[in-house]
């Protein structure tokens, strides 16, 4: 089969590469590279082979794709429009296994989307509890990356107190958030918390300290 035939594109201008790999068949995709199928070409949405396979959590075809056999293809590259990459969609529908691959791929940690939000953002928002230890444990050595801030001027323990995901909060704060953040709008995150919470975390304390100085 000549490199043109392999690289056909259906309606959505998608090949069989892109089929393969949202359908999660490794063997599809062995077999349409050794066709010499261009592993980079992006469908009607912007979206490469290997963002169909993060997104859909396969995790065997992600590990391919940007291995040698694979081709090398760009860990960190983004779906045009939206921006996300690999990461961000594995971390935004809760692949576990998927997030693990590419983080040893060293992908992009603190990559944005065009709203500006982190994987960490996304698998916060989507309160994938088992998700966030795995980034959290990765950035440890980022300085200042649970603090990266979305398109509202929000961090991640902001986003998890608005969206009232409380184990998120914890795990956040646990390793070293900043509590006491504001958004763009001046609005603190702590404050949506239950007073259990609150106490919890130290804030209760925090603010008695700050009304004894005022005193």
């Amino acid at each position: 089969m000549s490199t043109s035939v392999v690289d056909e594109r259906d309606s959505d201008r998608r090949t069989a590469l892109h089929r393969a790999a949202a359908a999660g068949r490794l063997d599809l995709v062995e077999d349409a590279i050794k066709r010499g199928a261009a592993t980079d070409t992006k469908d009607d949405g912007g979206w490469r082979p290997l963002h169909s396979a993060a997104s859909a959590g396969h995790t065997e075809v992600v590990a391919f794709l940007i291995g040698p056999s694979g081709g090398d293809i760009e860990v960190n590259s983004r779906v045009d429009g939206s921006g996300s990459t690999a990461l961000i969609f594995a971390a935004s529908k809760g692949h576990a296994d998927v997030l693990r691959v590419l983080i040893e791929a060293k992908a992009d940690l603190l990559a944005r989307d065009a709203s500006k939000a982190t994987a960490l953002h996304r698998a916060t928002g989507r309160g994938h509890a088992l998700i966030i230890p795995i980034l959290i444990n990765a950035m440890r050595h980022h300085a200042g990356t649970f603090e990266e801030r979305d398109g509202n001027g929000q961090t991640a323990f902001h986003v998890a107190c608005t969206m009232e995901e409380w184990n998120a909060c914890i795990a956040l704060a646990e390793a070293g958030a900043d509590i006491t953040t504001v958004d763009n709008e001046g609005n603190a995150a702590a404050m949506l918390l239950s007073p259990g919470l609150r106490n919890q975390l130290g804030l209760v304390e925090k603010e008695a300290e700050g009304e004894a100085m005022q005193e």
